[in-house]
């Protein structure tokens, strides 16, 4: 097989995959859509006086006409300003305006544009108002998820009639693709990120790893002109403005999933973190080099399970190479403390990463050692975190924390179980609910219950769910 068959024969395979995946989102969606108006419509008869609740008035009840979409009409941009002004910085709670991600003229172009990003923004920042002014608007509740099933059949027809080449080569049509994709994500990281965040993660993740540094983002933001890329790529050089943004964004949900997942990054985040100028902090809070170590657990806990399977796992090499990783961390940590030791104003990367490196060295023993609170280095970490976190600067949101939180919480022993526990309850009632804060404090709880009833006999960290959850 030639070299040009395979690629044609790669092609196809993605662009079915992401066909697929949008076809079981859709297929997920239109029945939560479903429920969530008959519930909606039984509970609001419920609350009606009987003479308003018989079968005669529920005939002469009007069914509420949709309003026309418009970009920017005085509803839509209520919505928009709303998102721009307070969602936006909800999902980000760590990110620097005057970075080189900072200018967000790239995301006001494709939301003025009208396409899927527009109406997933929509959805979002409906679901989000309605929660900070804290009253149950059922109207308002079912016109967000309208706006979510208009988005998601958009980004399905935006698939469709997009030729996967032209996805791969076109820079605008990938921003949009991409940046309406983690759009979507954060809709369910709202209710919990327990429910169709993954396929939008699958295709998102697949098209962007067809893309290196250089054919992406041009050799002018590698620290490597010299390489030769063969990636798809348009011919046009000039860099697409957002794609930094929706590259940090994705290579961040991308490591931070396969705790959930149980899988390793799709992104070779290594090479865009490494060989480009990116810098994670810049976007979500935490350093690069700790993310790319939490990339490598995740490659560490993959290795392991896949020589267990075999019957082959050797423990003196699992010790080595987790090991390696472990010291990467520690010297960065003893780096992180001196700069907040020394600083009365750290900046706010230090202390975020901080808590980020030392919730991967809890996950770095569990992998080693199993998921044991008792033993002395997940102790050591934990009472660390735990330090940081009382000295915490009240001016540092804990939003972009969710992912340590729970790493570390989960490994906490009984004298530190009251701490975390209060620590997210508060937190979760602090932003209305909003988000997955509570999601984390209940697989938190589970993993307690889990220790005091087996104790060592685990062998593996298992987050007690039934569904795959999104620490973002």
């Amino acid at each position: 097989m030639d070299g040009a068959t395979a690629e044609r024969q790669e092609l196809t395979r993605i662009k079915n995959a992401v066909k697929q995946n949008f076809r079981e989102v859709r297929k997920s969606q239109n029945h939560l859509f479903l429920s969530f108006r008959l519930l909606r419509i039984r509970d609001f008869f419920q609350k009606l006086p009987a003479s308003e609740s018989s079968p005669a008035a529920a005939q002469i009840l009007p069914a509420r006409a949709l309003a026309p979409s418009h970009v920017f009409g005085p509803k839509a941009a209520s919505l928009v300003m709303h998102y721009l002004d307070s969602v936006f910085y909800w999902q980000y709670p760590y990110f620097r305006s005057r970075s080189r991600l900072g200018n967000r003229g790239w995301l006001l172009l494709f939301l003025s544009s009208g396409g899927p990003l527009y109406q997933a923004a929509l959805a979002l920042s409906a679901l989000h108002r309605n929660q900070v002014v804290s009253q149950i608007d059922y109207q308002r509740n079912q016109e967000a998820f309208e706006y979510h099933s208009k988005a998601l059949r958009e980004l399905s027809e935006f698939s469709r009639r997009t030729e996967t080449e032209t996805l791969l080569g076109d820079k605008s049509q990938l921003a949009e693709f991409a940046s309406s994709s983690l759009m979507l994500i954060s809709f369910e990281v709202f209710n919990g990120a327990e429910y169709d965040w993954l396929p939008h993660l699958d295709a998102v993740t697949t098209v962007l790893s067809m893309h290196s540094p250089e054919a992406l983002l041009g050799s002018a933001n590698s620290t490597d002109a010299t390489k030769v890329s063969n990636e798809h790529v348009s011919n046009d050089d000039q860099p697409q403005p957002g794609l930094e943004f929706l590259m940090v964004h994705a290579i961040w949900f991308d490591i931070l999933s396969c705790i959930s997942t149980g899988r390793v990054p799709r992104i070779a985040y290594r090479r865009w973190l490494e060989t480009s100028k990116l810098e994670m902090a810049d976007l979500m809070g935490c350093y690069s080099w700790v993310m790319i170590a939490i990339g490598d657990l995740a490659h560490l806990q993959a290795w392991k399970t896949d020589m267990k399977e075999k019957g082959t796992l050797s423990v003196p090499d699992l010790v080595m190479r987790s090991k390696e990783v472990d010291t990467r961390l520690q010297d960065g940590i003893d780096e992180l403390e001196l700069t907040i030791k020394e600083n009365t104003k750290a900046p706010l990367a230090a202390w975020v990463s901080h808590i980020f490196a030392l919730a991967s060295l809890v996950l770095s023993s569990t992998i080693v050692s199993g998921p044991c609170a008792s033993l002395p280095e997940i102790r050591e970490s934990v009472g660390k975190a735990v330090d940081v976190l009382r000295d915490w600067p009240l001016a540092i949101s804990l939003g972009g924390l969710i992912w340590p939180l729970c790493v570390i919480g989960c490994m906490a022993d009984s004298e530190h179980q009251a701490f975390f526990q209060s620590l997210l309850a508060n937190f979760d009632t602090g932003c209305g609910g909003f988000g997955n804060s509570r999601t984390a404090l209940k697989i938190m709880k589970d993993c307690w219950i889990l220790q005091q009833h087996h104790g060592r006999n685990s062998t593996d960290l298992a987050f007690p769910m039934g569904v795959r959850v999104l620490l973002i």
